[in-house]
């Protein structure tokens, strides 16, 4: 379940973000971003904007996830335009679950006191330079589903870039942003109600209301919960063990039919030996298998051999040569296969085994999509 606008508030006016500065930018998943951020009083804190379906949220992060291998668009775009610029304010509008965060970037080197570069918007297609914009506004609409998303306005309300572009509902680069004229101010009685309707949850554990918010949806709530990504994960598990113990049992009683290829040699050279007593013209007629009795020199007792007495002896000799011949040449190759079935079983294990050690959602949830790596978490990708 995601924020509601009372418990949005909440968070707000516990991570004090006015003016903090914006040091580092992550997008952990490609609906989250983070914001590490610095203020005088507060210190490091790393906040968490998120507009998974089910789990639209915002609030500080005692861990921050591990990072992409890849560098995303979004998460670029914004460390290219707002990487060290100072939150001026953070607010709820119109308690509609969007949230307004106004920055302002430095004008130089020494006020940023920091490595951040001057912001260079390129040219137009006329070759004139962009001009700079020092103020940005970074708006995260925390409705479920397909309306929620993160998006960057310039200071002349053109819309830099959005986490999902949608140019149909014009939410897209270069498009002027609609978010604060489609606002509707409830007034008091509205408010009453919208109070009534919705109230500030009681979250287990201890700690503030955004510690308490973290907890929640990291260890028992929402799609990128936990408990759940570990539920997915056993699923794939039990269902991918099944098709291996299945293709290992196969090939096992492959194995077993194989692993006696030198006998169907012998037989065909028993056969090749003659001094037997071949069927009559009416079982040759008849096409049926049959049996002729001799002796087994290999083993030196009685036999009885299967053949087809519409065949000759030799053809008959033929057929256990060529089974000899498959047998001989299939054995190498069904020991093969059957040591990358047992391999793929370990890794699976392994595999597993390190999804239910690892504490982070997000690493999980990546290694579960299988799209790119965990660079500082490591886990081996879905075998």
């Amino acid at each position: 379940m995601s924020l509601n606008f009372r418990e949005i508030d909440l968070v707000l006016s516990e991570l004090k973000l006015s003016g903090t500065r914006i040091q580092k930018i992550f997008q952990p998943s490609y609906d989250t971003i983070i914001l590490e951020t610095f203020g005088t009083e507060e210190g490091k804190k790393d906040i968490l904007v998120s507009v998974a379906s089910g789990a639209c949220r915002i609030h500080g992060l005692s861990m921050v996830p591990a990072k992409n291998e890849r560098p995303l668009r979004f998460m670029e775009c914004l460390k290219s335009r707002i990487k060290g610029g100072r939150i001026e304010s953070a607010v709820q509008l119109a308690s509609d679950r969007i949230v307004k965060i106004a920055i302002t970037m430095p004008r130089d080197l020494e006020e940023a006191g920091s490595d951040a570069e001057p912001v260079d918007l390129g040219r137009t297609s006329s070759g004139i330079p962009r001009a700079t914009s020092y103020r940005y506004t970074l708006y995260a609409r925390f409705w479920s589903g397909a309306s929620g998303n993160i998006i960057l306005v310039d200071e002349n309300n053109l819309i830099v870039d959005a986490l999902f572009r949608k140019p149909e509902k014009g939410e897209a680069s270069g498009l002027p942003c609609r978010i604060e004229e489609t606002l509707t101010i409830p007034n008091s009685a509205e408010m009453a109600l919208k109070n009534d309707k919705f109230q500030i949850r009681d979250l287990e554990g201890e700690g503030s209301f955004s510690e308490l918010v973290e907890a929640h949806y990291s260890g028992r709530s929402g799609e990128l919960s936990r408990d759940n990504l570990i539920m997915r994960a056993s699923e794939r598990y039990d269902k991918r063990a099944a098709l291996l113990s299945a293709r290992e049992a196969e090939l096992s009683l492959l194995l077993e039919d194989y692993k006696d290829a030198e006998r169907y040699k012998q037989i065909g050279d028993i056969l090749m030996a003659g001094g037997f007593e071949y069927p009559g013209s009416r079982e040759k007629e008849s096409g049926k298998h049959s049996f002729v009795q001799t002796h087994d020199f290999y083993a030196d007792k009685a036999i009885a051999i299967q053949i087809d007495a519409s065949l000759s002896v030799v053809e008959n000799a033929q057929k256990y040569y060529e089974r000899f011949r498959k047998a001989t040449s299939g054995l190498e190759d069904i020991h093969t296969e059957l040591a990358k079935v047992r391999q793929a079983q370990v890794d699976l294990r392994e595999w597993f085994a390190a999804l239910v050690a690892e504490p982070d959602p997000f690493a999980i949830a990546r290694a579960l999509e299988k799209a790119g790596t965990v660079r500082e978490k490591s886990i081996r990708k879905y075998p």
